[in-house]
Order: structure tokens, then sequence, then C-alpha cells
């Protein structure tokens, strides 16, 4: 498979300096499909940065060109505090959700729009962060639609799918090695990241229309 050096997750060792795992309350919970937040490994040394910068002054060029001006830029620092902090949270999140809803013969609909709502902000600035290639089907891969859920057990299913997604996002190897990517590890982590952020988007639509359907 072949490997090419990238700028693509320079804060990804100081992640896993500070998060080791999301807890995995919900992983004890389901069966037969359990799962667990991604090992500690040993942390790699953190690359350094130029690549980035020119990453982002090749993007504020296009912009200039294009006329649309330029957004001021995070600090390294702060990005890399806030991919620990979303990338620790969003598991963190889902676990208690999960937990909860799963344990419920009619889930806190309320609950799992504010949660879902949640993971998909993380979500997004993980995508932004990271700065992930856009997502591209994989030639002959057709996912299936998510289904709209019109009742308890449909959520129930939609969170499941949801959960699985999320859960190959924080397992993919793009975390694990800083150095060297490989560019189909980085490319399914972009789906499956992109799958995660509509899977909540519709999730908290259904939440919504479920709690106030029981309220009527």
């Amino acid at each position: 498979m072949k490997q090419q050096h990238t700028s693509l997750l320079p804060a990804a060792a100081f992640l896993f300096v500070l998060l080791v795992a999301a807890p995995a309350a919900y992983a004890q919970t389901r069966a037969p499909e359990a799962h667990h937040a991604p090992q500690p490994t040993q942390p790699s040394p953190i690359p350094r940065a130029p690549s980035v910068r020119e990453r982002q002054l090749m993007m504020e060029e296009m912009s200039r060109e294009m006329g649309k001006g330029t957004a001021p830029r995070k600090s390294e620092e702060l990005r890399m505090t806030e991919i620990a902090e979303d990338y620790r949270d969003i598991q963190q999140v889902n676990n208690k959700m999960m937990s909860s809803a799963m344990r419920a013969a009619e889930p806190d609909y309320k609950m799992i729009a504010g949660s879902v709502a949640d993971m998909r902000k993380r979500a997004e600035r993980l995508r932004e962060n990271l700065a992930l290639p856009p997502p591209e089907a994989r030639e002959g891969e057709k996912r299936p639609a998510p289904k709209s859920a019109e009742d308890a057990a449909g959520m129930k299913a939609a969170l499941l799918a949801l959960d699985r997604s999320l859960m190959s996002f924080v397992r993919s190897p793009v975390f694990k090695n800083t150095d060297v990517l490989d560019a189909e590890a980085a490319a399914k982590a972009s789906r499956d990241l992109a799958e995660v952020i509509e899977r909540c988007r519709l999730a908290a639509k259904d939440a919504e229309k479920l709690a106030k359907k029981d309220k009527d």
C-alpha cells in the first residue's frame, strides 16, 4: 500500500498524550457487538509544523484570488487542544447517550436530540482541525442511506448505526502514526466522520419529532 508524507494530523500525537481513551460505559451494555475506545499507544514525537503553515498560506492565497478574504488562523496550540477535547468528549457523550437509550423502553428523546447536536458540533470541528481530505465514496462502494426513525425501535437502530460510524472513526490508523499517513486510511476516516455528522443531523431531527409526538 502506497504511503505518503503529509501534514494532515500535526496534533494527533498531542491528542493521545492527553486522552488515552474515552470511558467505555456503553461498551459493556451492548451485545453481541461491544466496542471500546482506542487503547493508548506509545506517543510519537510531535511532527514539525512548517508543512501545515504552507497549506494554510496556500488556502489564504486561493481565498485572496477568489476575492473572499481570509479567516483568522487558529494557533497550533489551540488546534491541538480542541482536537484532544473533541476526540475525548464526542465518545463520552456517545457512550452516555447509548447507555441510557438502549436500556429504556421509550428513550428520552430530548436527551438524544441534545446529545447528537453536541456530537455533531464536535465532529464538524474535528473535521476542520484535522484537515481531512474531502469525503469521497470508494469505487464500487455504496453505503445505504440512513432511514428515518419513526418509533423507539427505529431510533435505537439509528443510534447503533451512528455508534458504529463513530467507533470506526476513532479507531482509525490516522491517529496512530503522525509522521507518515496512509492516504487510504485518511480517506476512510474522512468518510466515517462525514457519516457521523450526517447521522447526528438526522437523529436530532427524528428525536425532536418523536419528542413532540410523545407530548401530543
